[in-house]
């Protein structure tokens, strides 16, 4: 038996859901960046679902979810992701966050152990 293709479906229609809802989805101007707003779209679903680089990130939309995004246009898209558009995203998750807690936030501590090392030779890192 051998793979031929595989779609996973579910991280869209959750995560995209939370992404709308946040305003995500209109950070970029629409019109003439419709596009750039379609491809961030993408590449964050392709980070939730596994945080890889952008270019396996494109293979990885390709290959389980059935999504073409070519690399170049995820550069052109970061490349219109300007301060106004940072500020944007940062002011509308810190919204919807500090909407979900009665009490002022003093602190945000965040998990980092997703980090992942590979390689096919054991050393005294990775054993």
């Amino acid at each position: 038996m051998r793979e031929v293709h595989r779609i996973i479906t579910g991280v869209h229609e959750v995560y995209g859901r939370i992404y709308r809802d946040l305003g995500l989805d209109r950070v970029l101007p629409a019109g003439r960046l419709r596009m750039s707003n379609r491809v961030l779209n993408r590449t964050v679903m392709a980070h939730i679902a596994n945080p890889d680089s952008k270019q396996v990130s494109v293979r990885r939309l390709e290959k389980d979810f059935g999504v073409h995004v070519p690399l170049e246009k995820v550069y052109r898209m970061m490349d219109r992701l300007d301060e106004a558009a940072i500020a944007g995203m940062r002011e509308r998750v810190g919204a919807y966050t500090r909407s979900l807690f009665p009490e002022p936030i003093d602190l945000v501590l965040f998990d980092c152990t997703t980090v992942v090392f590979e390689s096919t030779y054991d050393d005294t890192w990775r054993s």
